[in-house]
């Protein structure tokens, strides 16, 4: 839930009211550049740009991550962010087998770029380890007040 009097907050209803109403994840993009993508200022206004921008795409993409990232890749002014943010919400909405096998094949080991300690690590099996570790809490430990 985002605060009600702020930037992002009003931005992100706005952009899921949007979404509610779009015909496809792509005819939302119109829409999202036009009333929620700021034009006018170019200092760094993102999270309140990119944050709904991601938001209503996922939800209009109904966990469809190859509709979602690309949607958001048109959003010139977000293209930087959007993107991987409606990656990610529309992965979390609709788990890993909505991310194409080829991508999911092509992504999941991690080269060890910036951090070469991780060289060779295997995402899916990351995820796997991070969700058993969670599962295991004990009740009320890790959950939001």
């Amino acid at each position: 839930e985002l605060p009600e009097a702020t930037e992002i907050g009003r931005n992100a209803r706005q952009a899921l009211a949007l979404a509610a109403d779009a015909e496809s994840t792509f005819g939302l993009v119109p829409l999202l550049e036009h009333r929620i993508v700021d034009h006018v200022y170019s200092y760094g206004i993102a999270a309140a740009e990119t944050v709904p921008v991601a938001l209503a795409l996922a939800h209009a993409a109904r966990g469809r991550i190859a509709e979602a990232v690309p949607a958001a890749a048109c959003l010139s002014r977000v293209a930087d962010s959007a993107p991987a943010l409606a990656g990610a919400l529309t992965g979390a909405l609709g788990g890993g087998t909505s991310l194409p096998a080829s991508w999911r094949d092509a992504c999941r080991t991690l080269p060890g770029c910036v951090l070469p300690r991780l060289t060779g690590t295997d995402l899916a099996e990351l995820a796997a380890l991070l969700h058993a570790t969670q599962a295991s809490r004990p009740e009320g430990r890790g959950t939001a007040p």
